[in-house]
């Protein structure tokens, strides 16, 4: 464990620091084994872990919340190994609030720092912990759709940081915060600084909900909604508010626009949550 805001740690092999990096003097190096924050938060720099079934960062301490800041005072602008093989935190960040404490994770420093790892076989070490990540400055880059932790708070600022999503598909995350403001459930990619990548995230348990807007031009009235369309579809009926809603032609395209008819009934609308 480290003091102050260095802290070194290895489990096997001999300590030494990747080349084509610039990092000073205090990084994680582990091969295989357990990081235990224990209740305490470290400032480190670029870090780089196994990822055999040993390996993992927890925090064990009951009833505290442990924040992991990496890159700080980082400069690597190329992941250890390249960007063709990027390497860096490879390991399961795990916590059990019942049985211990929070774990988070924040990224600081112009570096960039890999998480997830995605091996050829296509598996990856899972995330599952409950504290949030925190994109403050650089580039925290997501390499296996399971290094998103379902669980956790995605906090970015689009000043400086960014959420690379480097994997395919559609990873889970409890909420999404950019710039402090909490965007609704929906999905969330590349279209949405600062994110950048290929891959997805889907929030799931935001507090916010989507408004519905209305414009119209001449006969043709325009529906739109905050939020991504993947996490809402649009329901109509034209009883009243208690009959069966049922799903609007291209429910979930966002905005959509049809002509009114003036000799229709009343037709309601709404917002329903994509199951």
């Amino acid at each position: 464990s480290g003091a102050g805001n260095t802290i070194i740690l290895t489990n096997q092999g001999t300590l030494g620091y990747p080349t084509s990096i610039n990092c000073p003097g205090r990084q994680i190096l582990m091969n295989s084994g357990k990081i235990d924050l224990n209740g305490t938060s470290q400032k480190v720099g670029y870090v780089f872990t196994g990822n055999d079934g040993n390996s993992a960062i927890v925090n064990s301490a009951i009833g505290t919340i442990s924040t992991l800041i990496v890159c700080y005072n980082t400069t690597n602008l190329v992941s250890y190994k390249g960007p063709a093989t990027p390497q860096g935190i490879r390991c399961s960040l795990v916590d059990d609030p019942s049985t211990g404490g929070i774990l988070a994770i924040t990224k600081e420093g112009v570096a960039i720092q890999p998480i997830g790892h995605y091996e050829g076989d296509g598996s990856a070490a899972p995330n599952n912990y409950h504290g949030d990540t925190t994109v403050n400055d650089g580039i925290l880059q997501v390499l296996s759709a399971g290094g998103i932790s379902p669980n956790s708070a995605y906090r970015l600022n689009t000043t400086k940081g960014t959420l690379q999503l480097d994997y395919a598909g559609v990873s889970i995350a409890k909420s999404l915060f950019i710039n402090g403001v909490e965007m609704p459930n929906g999905i969330y990619g590349a279209g949405t600084a600062p994110i950048k990548g290929v891959g997805f995230i889907q929030v799931s348990g935001s507090s916010q909900r989507p408004v519905l807007n209305t414009s119209f031009s001449g006969t043709s009235l325009t529906l739109n909604w905050q939020g991504a369309a993947g996490g809402f579809k649009l329901q109509s009926q034209t009883n009243s508010l208690i009959s069966t809603w049922f799903d609007y032609p291209g429910a979930v395209s966002n905005p959509i626009t049809f002509e009114v008819d003036k000799a229709q009934d009343a037709v309601y609308f709404r917002l329903a949550p994509i199951p």
